[in-house]
């Protein structure tokens, strides 16, 4: 199951689906415009507790 992380802030529901589903559920954006959210995100990729992905600034320039 694939996951879109809007306002994701620093990703606890995906943290949780990921531990909850394991290799089932993969999130394969992240969109937050906060700076201090956007750390937090890049710091929890780069650890690996996140999925690795695009982190997109501004949803309305999201290619949906």
């Amino acid at each position: 199951m694939n996951g879109l992380a809007l306002c994701a802030g620093g990703a606890g529901l995906e943290l949780g689906l990921r531990l909850a589903l394991g290799d089932a559920y993969r999130t394969i954006a992240y969109c937050e415009r906060e700076a201090s959210a956007v750390a937090v995100l890049v710091a929890r990729i780069k650890d690996e507790a996140l999925d690795d992905a695009p982190i997109w600034d501004d949803i309305k320039s999201f290619p949906a």
